[in-house]
């Protein structure tokens, strides 16, 4: 066997791939007629969402259900935690933020919690500073990424 007829991808590997680009391309489209057609808050973000789970998961399962479930829920209690005021006193602000990017820095050496750390460092880095100018708002974009999330699961399910 030659070099060449090696590296060639067997047509059942070709199916596969084709199947997973077609996923991809179907699954974005259709996150951006519904990020346009619906517009709630935070629509834009369903999409971006919505690729890097497709790529980090070509395939869904329950246990990848539960973890954006945690992500999202997660994602929401940050941003309450942000609205109910501790946002008054800075240097517990600072520790929780601190030990939050520490928890989700590990969490992205391993690949099953990818997703679940880049929502965990979205929302810590995001949700406290946006509460420092108005907790309203805080709670706006929580309950934002907490709708992109749910949609995420819609498709992929």
């Amino acid at each position: 066997m030659s070099a060449k007829e090696e590296s060639t991808p067997s047509l059942e590997q070709q199916d596969l791939y084709s199947c997973r680009v077609s996923r991809y391309v179907v699954g974005i489209v259709v996150a951006c007629a519904l990020a346009f057609g619906i517009g709630w808050g935070l629509s834009f973000v369903f999409p971006v969402f919505l690729a890097k789970f497709l790529v980090d998961y070509p395939v869904s399962s329950k246990e990848k259900f539960q973890q954006l479930v945690l992500a999202m829920v997660l994602t929401v209690l940050v941003g309450l935690a942000v609205s109910m005021g501790i946002t008054n006193y800075p240097f517990i602000l600072l520790l929780l933020v601190a030990l939050l990017m520490f928890y989700a820095y590990y969490l992205f050496l391993d690949p099953y919690w990818n997703f679940f750390a880049t929502i965990l460092m979205i929302s810590v880095m995001l949700l406290p500073y946006l509460g420092i100018t108005n907790s309203a708002v805080a709670i706006y974009v929580g309950t934002g990424l907490m709708i992109s999330g749910v949609l995420i699961v819609m498709p992929t399910w």
